[in-house]
């Protein structure tokens, strides 16, 4: 077999696995209520065995869980910088802002991912599951938005001294379904970190082992509510530790005396890890809804 067929070979046979997962991704069991209470809050949880638990969800979110990759669905609704966040899902239909609690099941396990920037067979249940009980049907479309990039600071490619190469790959670690390793604290160092500084230093510290900077470009979206691309042209998992203390174009308030305000994200990225963080036109995949109807009867 030569080279050129082999590698069709491989293309079908992925293709087909692939294919494969997306039709056995199914929820065979589901109920879907409308919430009623006048709670705020919600949560989506992928329980193991196959199950769906959706508690007070708009049908937006559930959109946005069920079409786009993870970190997609964590975005955050309203954005802490002066600007208004695009809307991922579009459409005129007041259902899409309808709250609905769902307990789905499947008849065996479905997992989801661990790279965070791909879809798997659990959003595949969770989109058969909202085109059979809400008749839902979309397309996709790119829209120009304002973003930003990230690239290395300085002309040499030195790092900043918080931006170093890891020992521990944490994709590699979770494909081969290995327990995640913990840093001496006990906290776990495959999960990016956000937390308020509590010594004389004010500010939130981010912290990130064993994570491309890819998914650390995906953690900043979540910060800024905006796309953010990875323009480092660097590979490899890194260990990542970074102070910031608020927003270059924001006024940073007084702080009690003894108490010093980290820099400003730009700089902090800049200083800590070597990093530049400017402002790009870029564009966004947003869902249109072209049809949805209320859930089809439990």
């Amino acid at each position: 077999m030569t080279s050129q067929r082999r590698l069709v070979t491989l293309l079908l046979a992925a293709s087909a696995a692939t294919l494969s997962a997306q039709a056995t991704a199914v929820f065979e069991a589901a109920s879907i209520k409308p919430n009623m209470s006048a709670s705020r809050s919600s949560s989506v949880r992928f329980l193991p065995g196959g199950r769906l638990q959706a508690v007070n969800v708009p049908l937006r979110s559930l959109i946005v869980e069920a079409y786009l990759p993870p970190r997609w669905a964590r975005m955050p609704a309203v954005t802490i910088t002066p600007r208004t966040p695009i809307q991922i899902v579009q459409g005129t239909s007041p259902l899409l802002d309808q709250r609905f609690d769902i307990m789905a099941s499947a008849d065996s396990d479905i997992t989801r991912p661990a790279n965070t920037n791909t879809v798997g067979p659990m959003n595949y249940a969770l989109q058969r599951l909202l085109a059979d009980r809400f008749h839902l049907s979309i397309h996709r479309e790119k829209q120009p938005t304002h973003g930003y990039s990230i690239s290395l600071a300085r002309a040499d490619g030195r790092l900043g001294p918080d931006l170093r190469r890891s020992v521990v790959d944490c994709i590699a670690l979770r494909a081969a379904r290995a327990p995640d390793p913990r840093r001496p604290d006990g906290s776990n160092l495959c999960v990016i970190t956000g937390s308020n500084r509590t010594d004389d230093v004010r500010g939130i510290r981010v912290r990130a082992g064993g994570h491309t900077l890819v998914q650390f470009a995906a953690n900043l979206e979540m910060i800024l509510s905006a796309p953010v691309e990875d323009r480092t042209a660097l590979n490899g998992p890194f260990d990542i530790d970074l102070t910031y203390g608020g927003f270059a174009n924001l006024v940073p308030r007084a702080e009690p005396p003894g108490v010093i305000r980290a820099p400003d994200l730009e700089t902090a990225m800049r200083e800590q890890l070597g990093l530049k963080l400017e402002e790009i036109r870029t564009e966004v995949e947003v869902i249109a809804v072209d049809h949805v109807e209320p859930p089809t009867d439990n």
